[in-house]
């Protein structure tokens, strides 16, 4: 280990990285979804530390650019947990 520098835990380093702005994951994750074949799925843990409600809005914002594209997929924030369904 160098001199005067601190390792980080487990812990730190995703704290972190929950903190920092990913540049276009929510549609990524979005696109990644219409095209799988789950009807449903929980994508809280891909943003940890991020509250649901910015989670929820993320996704929102992504359907309203879409347009009519998403009409299908529902986002759903239930329990301080953020879902994408197909209808």
């Amino acid at each position: 280990m160098a001199t005067g520098v601190t390792p980080l835990t487990e812990d730190a380093i995703q704290a972190l990285l929950g903190s920092v702005r990913e540049r276009g994951v929510y549609k990524r994750l979005m696109d990644e979804f219409v095209k799988s074949d789950e009807q449903g799925v929980n994508v809280s843990a891909h943003f940890n530390g991020k509250k649901a409600t910015t989670v929820y809005q993320g996704f929102n914002n992504v359907k309203k650019e879409q347009g009519d594209e998403l009409s299908n997929v529902r986002v759903i924030n239930h329990d301080d947990t953020v879902y994408l369904i197909k209808q």
